[in-house]
């Protein structure tokens, strides 16, 4: 029955990964009705059982308590709990058997001494030795006493078998607590034939305890009786331990490392690698000059799977002679991982990275560019040079997709051999994209663009702003770089109309600025000063609302009222009537802002005082211009007090009309 319980407790350990992947998918699927309250995993019962079993058999069948002790010494990592209780049921443990099992490499076999410790079973020296290594470093005792405990029972009792139980605890303070604590001398006298040195090495690094195979690699004996076997078993043991790079190093500088044979290393190397290690140190030794070329690249194949930095298996001499197909192979799958930083500095430095073509090299840029990788290095590959003008605008497409700003794409020989259509394309694809790189624009075939389709270009930008994603976001830099078109300027009056019209009816009023603003400044000069007064009116109407609507600041200061100004100055702006004036002022005085702009023009010395006294009126119902009033230049007859006027209201002539009783009316109104 003990057998079975055995069997079941180590075939749940070892498919307990797997099981427990799978009950978690299942609870995933299932919800909290799959999970279950107060349940004790399957693991868990099984090592539960073996206890009660045993217990069970010590009481009832004392004759078989040896053969049952031995079985139970063989079970790893017994929760401390089931040793307690298998030790308070009569379970006794010699030092023999401990030794045997530290000496099988069964983990956590200080559990049965910390079981005994607890219970306060102690017989004899030996077993006060045995608490003194196998029950240090946890923080239990002062480490002056532990210590010095430590040193007595490894001068006094059985070195070896003493350091052996330590190196094979699962508590890491307990094997570096002893190793540090291990006299010269006795380590000497005791450690003095490979084969005990191994019996220390393999477990001590099979638990990955870095901190103490590092001490232990700077002993006089360790360097004087490890041989490569052992070395090499060792490593591949600690290749999963934390901190691998550093115990790595000190190991490396043991005699035995440089014993190593070239099919060993590479065979450290393979493991390394597949566990996403860099082993930078085994590169460094003689063996690896041995490797040949072909495992060189089945190392950096799997290096770069796993993501690890190549810069020191590319320094292998085999690795020169690597094909470059072999060097395309690795960077493509560099690319579809996306590791590029790592990858590009050590592969582009291989003598056969020279080799691979033009057509290689725009795939491999391709296909990083689609990955959303940075593709930048490549450039640095002789073939990039070569690059067809037909395979360009296919890799410059990419870019805009992925708004890349890569500059090397431009510089391109071909670049400059691009057709006037296959820069209209790009154009187009920048414009969808909302990304249009400036040097896109200085292309020689951009010249060639017409005015129709650059008219286009700019309906189409225009369109894209105040949509959904918010396209410009408040920076129209894709029109002011259109703008830098020619063709630009062989656009007629009427369609710089249309541009400016459709600007102002873009849903986003602070894109409405910006991009009215940015069409101002790179629109010709010559076409806006050619637009009629109706137009002009039209579009100072259409920046008054906008403006009306936007509360930022930083809009009116740059955006719209800048491009009221700008339309202000144009020549049709002067005839504008005072009646259409009034009417673009009532906007911005209801929604309490003085149009400085608007004000300035020579059509506000035509607007009569009793016109501005009912658009008062109306604005003050609004709640919008009391503070406004109270700087009028005709509030100085009602008030003694000197008020900063207002620059924009007292530079329209019927503000100096308006009497003190209508001043007073307004104040009065203004306060209710």
């Amino acid at each position: 029955m003990l057998d079975a319980a055995l069997e079941t407790e180590s075939s749940s350990r070892s498919s307990s990964s797997s099981s427990n992947q799978q009950q978690s998918a299942k609870s995933h699927r299932k919800g909290s009705k799959g999970r279950g309250r107060g349940k004790v995993p399957v693991q868990q019962q099984g090592i539960h059982a073996v206890g009660w079993l045993g217990a069970l058999l010590l009481r009832t069948a004392p004759n078989s308590a040896a053969d049952v002790s031995a079985r139970l010494l063989s079970c790893p990592a017994l929760p401390q709990a089931v040793v307690v209780q298998l030790v308070h049921a009569g379970m006794a443990v010699t030092y023999a058997q401990l030794l045997a099992a530290a000496d099988s490499m069964v983990a956590g076999v200080e559990v049965w001494v910390l079981a005994q410790q607890q219970l306060g079973i102690t017989k004899d020296d030996t077993t006060a030795e045995l608490e003194a290594v196998c029950c240090s470093g946890r923080g239990m005792r002062k480490k002056k006493l532990e210590e010095a405990d430590i040193k007595y029972a490894l001068t006094h009792g059985h070195t070896a078998d003493l350091l052996q139980l330590a190196m094979n605890c699962s508590n890491h303070g307990t094997s570096s607590t002893v190793i540090q604590c291990l006299p010269a001398t006795v380590a000497a006298a005791a450690l003095n034939e490979p084969g005990v040195v191994r019996k220390l090495l393999l477990p001590t690094a099979a638990r990955h305890h870095s901190a103490a195979v590092q001490h232990m690699a700077g002993l006089p004996w360790m360097q004087q009786h490890v041989d490569a076997a052992t070395l090499k078993a060792a490593l591949a043991q600690l290749l999963t331990a934390e901190h691998f790079e550093d115990v790595l190093v000190n190991l490396c500088w043991l005699p035995a490392a440089q014993q190593l044979s070239s099919e060993e290393v590479q065979q450290l190397l393979q493991a390394a690698v597949e566990r996403g290690c860099a082993p930078a140190q085994l590169c460094e030794l003689p063996a690896a000059a041995g490797i040949t070329s072909d495992a060189t690249l089945q190392l950096l194949q799997a290096a770069v799977s796993k993501g690890v930095n190549v810069e020191w298996l590319c320094e292998l001499p085999a690795a020169a002679g690597i094909s470059s197909e072999g060097v395309r192979q690795l960077l493509q799958a560099a690319v579809c991982e996306g590791e590029f930083e790592w990858y590009f500095t050590g592969l582009l430095r291989l003598p056969a990275a020279a080799g691979i073509s033009s057509d290689a090299v725009s795939q491999l840029m391709l296909l990083g560019l689609e990955k959303d990788g940075e593709v930048e290095q490549l450039f640095a590959l002789p073939a990039a040079a070569g690059i067809s003008s037909e395979a360009l605008p296919q890799l410059l497409l990419a870019a805009l997709k992925h708004s890349r700003e890569v500059a090397q794409l431009f510089a391109l020989p071909a670049a400059a051999g691009l057709t006037s259509e296959a820069v209209l394309q790009l154009l187009q694809a920048a414009v969808e994209h909302g990304y249009v790189p400036e040097e896109l624009c200085q292309l020689p075939a951009a010249a060639g663009i017409s005015s129709a389709a650059v008219l286009q270009l700019l309906q189409a930008a225009v369109r894209k702003c105040g949509g959904k994603k918010q396209w410009l976001c408040g920076n129209a830099s894709c029109i002011r770089l259109l703008c830098n078109l020619p063709a630009v300027h062989h656009l007629t009056c009427e369609e710089v109309f249309s541009l400016l019209s459709a600007a102002g009816d873009v849903s986003s009023k602070a894109d409405s600025c910006e991009v009215t603003s940015n069409l101002l400044c790179g629109l010709p000069s010559m076409r806006l000063r050619q637009l009629s007064c109706q137009q002009v009116q039209q579009l100072l109407a259409a920046a008054v609302k906008v403006s009306c609507s936007i509360n930022s600041c930083k809009f009116m200061g740059y955006g719209c009222s800048g491009c009221s100004g700008h339309l202000c100055r144009l020549p049709a702006a002067a005839g504008i009537s005072s009646e259409a004036l009034l009417e673009l002022m009532q906007p911005a005085l209801k929604a309490g802002r003085v149009p400085e702009e608007l004000c300035k023009l020579p059509a506000a010395a035509g607007i009569s005082s009793e016109a501005l006294l009912q658009l008062l009126q109306a604005t003050i119902k609004q709640g919008k211009l009391q503070p406004a009033l109270f700087k009028l230049p005709a509030a100085a007859a009602v008030h003694k007090h000197r008020w900063q006027s207002l620059p924009a209201v007292r530079s329209i002539p019927a503000i100096s009309q308006l009497t003190s009783e209508q001043v007073l009316l307004l104040l009065l109104a203004a306060v209710k």
